[in-house]
């Protein structure tokens, strides 16, 4: 109503999803005039609205897209709108932006992720593929790992390094995770009924997982549900990880190791204690990082580094 009101008979005015309202203002405008408008809609929402005797505080954010300036079509209109609401949404609240050329379309489409990323599960858009980890002697299946990935509809395929930052920013982070471990218990309980060999299944954790408290015996639930014994899964935790609440950290990795549940060290090489985490930290696996197995076998360096790796890690029992 208020919109309504302030933008009268002459504009088009949507709701176009959840919060978010669509304005086409028609006529051959300046800027100033557009400034104008926005910054009339901010105001409008600067009084409370009241309903049933509370006082509703309300705050809006704006982008704006000038056609036939910025965009001609329909699509590219919405999207760059979308992008300049995005920088909007960056700088607080009551504000409005307009499209300039430095809103990339990554920046519009971390915007879209971040906002779609709360319903992805609900919406069966998540998927989980399986890896396998070779005997590269005999070619036999030792193990997988659970490789998380989101079907976006707008997007395609999305990968973790696009889209897990973000679920960590907005807490969404504890929600997937849960999903991936029921997941893969899900998956493993089918596989045996189907009479397919007993292997193990490597899943990630993020660190923000990892300080959840009770995380361990959350995990050691999960696999219960499902009347499985807990040695069948590797937890994966990155080195950096290990940097903040070892304390914490460690009581955890030990829950998990008395369940039988092995820990496996990814990236293990990049970070500036890696030795010191194998001496305090008991973990089953390290993984060693891909860069180093760049130009192997013709890199002599490369080669080096790879060959002590294997040798510290058969002289600590390690796989």
């Amino acid at each position: 109503s208020r919109l309504k009101g302030y933008l009268g008979e002459s504009a088009f005015l949507s709701r176009y999803s959840e919060d978010h309202f669509a304005v086409i203002v028609p006529g051959t405008k300046t800027r100033e005039e557009y400034e104008d408008i926005a910054g009339g809609l901010v105001n409008l929402f600067k009084t409370p609205i009241t309903v049933d005797n509370y006082d509703l505080d309300t705050s809006v954010n704006i982008g704006i897209c000038i056609c036939p300036y910025d965009a001609q079509d329909e699509d590219s209109i919405r999207k760059q709108a979308k992008a300049a609401l995005l920088r909007a949404k960056r700088e607080g609240k009551n504000t409005y932006k307009f499209f300039s050329n430095d809103l990339n379309i990554q920046n519009y489409k971390e915007f879209v992720l971040r906002n779609d990323l709360h319903h992805a599960i609900e919406k069966n858009q998540m998927k989980i593929y399986y890896q396998p980890i070779v005997n590269l002697k005999t070619g036999e299946i030792l193990a997988v790992e659970a490789l998380l990935r989101w079907m976006h509809p707008e997007w395609g395929l999305v990968l973790p390094n696009e889209f897990i930052h973000l679920a960590e920013e907005t807490g969404v982070i504890i929600k997937i995770g849960k999903w991936v471990i029921t997941q893969v218990c899900e998956d493993y309980k089918r596989w045996q009924n189907m009479g397919l060999p007993s292997i193990k299944v490597a899943a990630n954790v993020s660190g923000i997982q990892l300080m959840e408290s009770d995380f361990a015996n959350k995990i050691k639930n999960i696999i219960d549900e499902y009347g499985l014994s807990p040695e069948f899964l590797i937890i994966e935790i990155t080195e950096n990880v290990l940097l903040k609440n070892t304390d914490k950290l460690l009581s955890h990795i030990e829950t998990l190791r008395s369940f039988g549940i092995q820990i496996a060290l990814n990236n293990f090489g990049t970070g500036f204690s890696s030795f010191a985490y194998l001496n305090k930290f008991h973990v089953d696996i390290i993984k060693l990082n891909g860069s180093f197995l760049k130009g192997v076998p013709l890199n002599s360096t490369n080669c080096a580094i790879v060959e002590s790796v294997i040798q510290l890690a058969r002289g600590l029992k390690i796989k």
